[in-house]
């Protein structure tokens, strides 16, 4: 097993551990009788995904790798969310990184329960009011340290490669250009859509075929290049 397999995994257990036990008392106050079902992806697509009553979150091998390098790491929207909501006092390393991620998609899975998604906005005011949440309760930190207690206990260095190296299952993101087709995940779907703009840290891309939404913006890390 790889060491982003491995990470992955620990990523699995401390959602289960932490996230999903402290929610216990909210569900059963609310009514919620769900089932939460975590797993490693092969690929880089991480997400939360809702069937009913059976929730999922995937976290993806290659995302794993591509937070690894430090380059890579900066374009997702996870890294930005710490340096600007000021997570974790802003400061982020591997192991802040992906324990944001488990917080980050165990809000979305929230956000289903609050019904608080927005066409074409996921990302929205409930949503960082969920998120926010988790980081002021002490979750998000109880996260972090259970991580790193398993990462040791596993013998697992969670820190960034060095510059110039590159993970096993990660390869250099190329740049998207105007007008080419690219693949990203929307709601647990593969999208496929064209870029129609470049900004600084996302692409905007249309001709999707989503109904009622216009346009995404996606950080290039995120995206599958045709």
């Amino acid at each position: 097993m790889s060491f982003e397999q491995r990470v992955a995994q620990l990523l699995v257990e401390v959602t289960e551990q932490v996230l999903w036990r402290e929610i216990q008392p909210w569900l059963r106050d609310r009514g919620h009788r769900i089932q939460l079902h975590c797993r490693v992806g092969s690929g880089r697509a991480t997400h939360h995904r809702q069937q009913g009553a059976r929730h999922s979150i995937t976290y993806g091998r290659k995302m794993v790798a591509s937070k690894r390098c430090p380059l890579q790491a900066e374009l997702w929207t996870t890294a930005r969310e710490i340096r600007a909501r000021g997570y974790f006092r802003g400061q982020w390393g591997l192991a802040e990184l992906l324990a944001h991620t488990c917080c980050h998609e165990f809000a979305h899975l929230v956000q289903s329960l609050n019904g608080w998604y927005g066409r074409g906005s996921i990302h929205n005011a409930g949503f960082y009011q969920i998120l926010d949440r988790i980081h002021r309760s002490g979750s998000a930190q109880r996260v972090l340290e259970a991580l790193l207690r398993a990462a040791q206990d596993a013998q697992l260095e969670l820190g960034f490669l060095p510059p110039g190296a590159a993970a096993r299952d990660t390869a250099p993101v190329p740049a998207p250009v105007r007008g080419q087709r690219v693949r990203f995940q929307y709601r647990g779907k593969l999208v496929s859509g064209v870029v129609t703009r470049i900004h600084r840290q996302t692409v905007r891309v249309e001709n999707h075929g989503i109904a009622g939404v216009g346009y995404f913006r996606v950080p290039p890390a995120q995206l599958q290049l045709d």
